[in-house]
């Protein structure tokens, strides 16, 4: 019996079978908008694995630490957990194990720590700064 090559494992699909699994479980579990979105985030890691040389599905922790780095470049947090969270549910929906569990790729997820300089959401104004035609001055305020 001969093993798959990589490039036989990258090119790999889910079967009919696991499609339809996925759309079913899609269906009765997700709201229109998540589905939308983890369908644009499924086809984008499907893209970037097939370009890359690496399994689709079943995929494997490594691929997508690899592609949520990648991703990383130029998206926010965000947008690379709801990556995770959609090739986590593709996984699941198709019967496979899930690649996200690992603790890699949990690590990569994680908030960086918050730099000394970064912006806090609150800014102290004045009190000769606050503009009059608003109310008196809130206990943030200098003066």
């Amino acid at each position: 019996m001969e093993h798959p090559t990589p490039a036989d494992r990258a090119s790999r699909a889910l079967t009919e079978t696991e499609l339809g699994r996925v759309r079913e479980a899609f269906a009765a579990a997700l709201s229109p908008n998540t589905c939308r979105s983890y369908v644009g985030h499924w086809e984008a890691f499907q893209r970037w694995s097939k370009r890359h040389g690496r399994p689709v599905a079943p995929t494997d922790p490594e691929t997508v630490s690899a592609h949520l780095a990648d991703l990383a470049k130029n998206s926010r947090p965000s947008t690379l957990r709801v990556s995770s969270c959609a090739i986590k549910a593709v996984h699941r929906a198709a019967g496979l194990a899930d690649p996200t569990a690992a603790e890699r790729v949990r690590k990569g997820l994680a908030k960086p720590p918050r730099s000394a300089s970064a912006p806090t959401s609150m800014v102290r104004v004045p009190a000769w700064a606050w503009p009059k035609t608003l109310s008196r001055p809130g206990p943030n305020c200098t003066g």
